[in-house]
């Protein structure tokens, strides 16, 4: 999204009921009220599925006033929209509603309304501690802390409420504890992929000897005991360990399903991320599930927002592409990656970068697997150009091996070359050159001197033997994981 449509994108996203409720609220003020001509203007637009075209715009609207201050009625516009908005799902989420509630009680102090003050109050500080809203908590025990001083004689005994504060405070420092070991972590695994050598591990041995990490009892609300099983998750992931992921994203799941109120409403969805790995890890650990329950529960608990329909687009999709190569015909495969890249393009702009590399890469290793490497070629290329492409390092760098496959199998053996001294120095500077890393590309440069069949199949068999040896060690079978290079090698063996 370019900064210049961001105000066109924001109407198109409108749905009918906030449109009318917007114009509605417009139709009550007095006055001038320009900016409605550049609303309707961009609405109209919209419906039509038209680009935005500022051009057309000024053109248009030449002889008007407010086109001589674009900029400022744009701005206004927007504000006026967002505060539509804000107005229109006032009472549609938990925050919302318990800052209403704060709000009024606000007023109710400023007006000397003292006892509807303390029913408000109330009724806010109990949605906190249910909905486990504790920042929103410390604003009502701020609002009560006022009525102390003023030693209103119903106001609550100021030990209690101090005491109340201070363990808010704990366990919100609680819940901060579990959110810096998270990004550390997720750090990590985008930077460097899944552990390889000392240096990882040693970062998962502070975060494992955290005093916070040595038992569920140190979570002091059901967010961090979450939060604590989803750590362990994410070590488990670094150390490649799919069987504990699977065991601790259903312990993840159970909590939420036991106690859901923490979880509603939040803009990371903790359910869909617990339901999404129990998905995909499944038929990797070859496990039967009700598949069809767990999607209906992804659908159960996604929003009605743009953000949450393009969220459960690229869950589904993902699920879709690992799911792919079972039972699935070629037509149907062609389909349905089809049907995921057009979803992709029309979503652009608006797609989570993280989701959209790592399908892009899936969609890569599905069509290796399938032999057709031209459209490997096509995503790889999509993949490493991508712009944030450097929050995911790790698959930058596999993306990087499997370009090189994807150029041998398509025979570009010159242009292999200068891809192979390419990703060398790439490796270099990333310090990732490791065992699996010197095997592979020592492997394909062998390539450029083998004549016949005989030496292929000779050349695929030591790869063979030496990808054998490296399942072996603990810190290189993790490269396993990312593209299943014994698969590739059996596939090519077949056709020798």
């Amino acid at each position: 999204m370019k900064p210049d449509d961001s105000l066109f994108e924001l109407i198109k996203s409108m749905t009918k009921s906030e449109k009318r409720y917007f114009q509605l609220s417009s139709a009550l003020q007095s006055g001038t009220k320009n900016y409605m001509k550049l609303y309707l203007e961009l609405e109209s637009m919209s419906v039509r599925k038209e680009e935005y075209d500022e051009k057309r715009i000024k053109e248009k609207f030449k002889n008007e006033k407010f086109i001589r201050q674009l900029t400022f009625t744009k701005n206004y516009l927007t504000e006026s929209l967002l505060k539509s908005l804000l107005n229109y799902k006032a009472e549609s989420t938990v925050d919302s509603r318990i800052s209403l509630l704060i709000s009024q009680a606000q007023i109710c102090y400023e007006k000397a309304l003292y006892p509807v003050f303390f029913r408000l109050t109330a009724r806010a500080a109990e949605q906190c501690k249910t909905y486990e809203r504790y920042t929103l908590y410390l604003r009502v025990l701020e609002l009560e802390k006022v009525i102390i001083i003023k030693k209103y004689p119903n106001a609550e005994d100021e030990h209690k409420l101090f005491e109340e504060e201070r363990r808010t405070l704990d366990v919100l420092q609680n819940l901060a504890g579990y959110d810096s070991a998270v990004s550390e972590l997720t750090t990590l695994y985008r930077e460097r992929g899944r552990a390889r050598d000392d240096s990882a591990f040693a970062v998962i041995r502070k975060i494992e000897s955290l005093e916070i990490m040595q038992s569920e009892e140190s979570a002091l609300c059901c967010i961090a005991k979450e939060r604590y099983y989803f750590i362990l998750q994410l070590i488990a992931d670094l150390k490649g360990d799919l069987e504990k992921m699977y065991t601790l994203a259903l312990k993840r799941l159970d909590i939420m399903k036991n106690s859901p109120e923490p979880f509603e409403d939040r803009l990371f969805n903790h359910i869909h991320d617990a339901i999404m790995y129990i998905l995909l890890l499944a038929p990797r650990l070859g496990k039967t599930i009700n598949t069809e329950m767990y999607t209906d529960l992804l659908k159960e608990h996604a929003g009605n927002s743009d953000s949450d329909r393009i969220n459960l687009f690229l869950i589904m999709s993902t699920l879709k592409l690992i799911y792919l190569d079972v039972n699935r015909s070629e037509k149907v495969a062609v389909n349905e990656i089809n049907a995921i890249t057009e979803g992709l393009n029309k979503h652009k702009g608006k797609i989570d970068s993280n989701f959209e590399i790592l399908i892009y890469n899936l969609l890569a290793k599905i069509c290796i697997s399938r032999g057709d490497y031209e459209s490997a070629n096509k995503f790889l290329n999509i993949l490493l150009n991508h712009p944030e492409i450097n929050i995911r390092k790790d698959i930058e760098t596999y993306a990087k091996i499997l370009n090189l496959l994807v150029h041998y199998e398509l025979g570009n053996l010159d242009l292999l070359e200068h891809l192979i001294k390419s990703t060398y120095r790439y490796l270099i500077r990333r310090k990732g050159l490791h065992r699996f890393e010197n095997i592979v590309l020592k492997f394909l440069r062998k390539l450029s001197s083998v004549n016949d069949s005989a030496q292929l199949k000779e050349q695929l068999e030591l790869l063979n033997q030496e990808i054998i040896e490296l399942k072996k060690d603990p810190y290189e079978m993790n490269a396993l994981l990312y593209f299943d290079l014994p698969k590739w090698i059996e596939q090519k063996l077949d056709q020798l």
